[in-house]
C-alpha cells in the first residue's frame, strides 16, 4: 500500500503511545534516488525528525490526544 503523498519516496512509519490509549502515528520520508550510503548518511536528522515528532505528542496533554482522536465527537472549544 502507497501512503506516501510523495510518488518516488519510501515512507517509514513509528508508533508513539499514551497512557491514555491515543496512539500517534510518525513518519519519515526518503527518495526511492537515495543510496543505502545517503540514508546513512542522513540517519541522525531523520532519527532527530522522528524524535522531535514524538516529543510533541508526549508534551500534549490527554485532554489533547482525546480530541485528536476523536475529532469532532470529542465536543471541546472551536
Amino acid at each position: 500500500m502507497d501512503l506516501s503523498a510523495n510518488r518516488g519516496f519510501h515512507k517509514v512509519f513509528f508508533s508513539a503511545r499514551c497512557e491514555c490509549k491515543t496512539v500517534a502515528l510518525l513518519s519519515v520520508e526518503v527518495s526511492e534516488e537515495k543510496t543505502v550510503e545517503d540514508v546513512e548518511r542522513a540517519l541522525p536528522s531523520l532519527v532527530g525528525r522522528l524524535e522531535e515528532q514524538a516529543r510533541s505528542f508526549y508534551n500534549m496533554n490527554c485532554e489533547v490526544h482525546a480530541r485528536m482522536r476523536l475529532g469532532p465527537a470529542a465536543g471541546g472549544p472551536r
